[in-house]
């Protein structure tokens, strides 16, 4: 018995953190996704369109990647099938796909306007401007405040 506990915690938690880094997975691609209804991100939504995408989402992380035919029968039309079918294949390099192709796949099969912009540059630049006149104003105040403390 006390070898069987030796080998089974090892085990047993390498198979929590292998689940536990598929959900974190999920869930970083489910934020940058659109819902299929265009009210909200995927990962807050439960329609029916919303947990095929997730399924899907599901499939393709999937580690190693193999193309699941029946589920792709049973969930797609023909012409989406077809769509995906063909995006997967361009996609899967060494059995897994990337984050990006990940979106390359939704997007070129659902559309364009699902896939969130992942560069939110003029954030940072929007950001950085507001600090600088920021650190800029609060310079101005202080130095008018040792200037009047001096001259009194």
């Amino acid at each position: 018995m006390l070898r069987i506990n030796k080998y089974l915690k090892p085990a047993l938690s390498i198979l929590i953190i292998g689940i536990l880094i598929g959900d974190e997975r999920q869930s970083y691609l489910e934020n940058h996704i659109n819902c299929p209804c265009k009210k909200g991100l995927l990962i807050g939504h439960d329609s029916p369109n919303a947990q095929k995408l997730k399924n899907l989402i599901s499939e393709l992380i999937k580690e190693p990647f193999e193309i699941n035919l029946s589920f792709m029968v049973t969930n797609y039309d023909l012409e989406m099938q077809a769509c995906l079918l063909e995006n997967i294949k361009k996609h899967t390099v060494n059995s897994k796909i990337s984050n990006e192709g990940i979106y390359t796949i939704i997007e070129n099969c659902y559309g364009k306007e699902l896939i969130r912009n992942q560069k939110p540059s003029i954030l940072y630049i929007i950001m950085g401007i507001i600090l600088i006149l920021g650190f800029i104003i609060v310079s101005i105040f202080i130095y008018k405040n040792i200037r009047a403390r001096k001259s009194v």
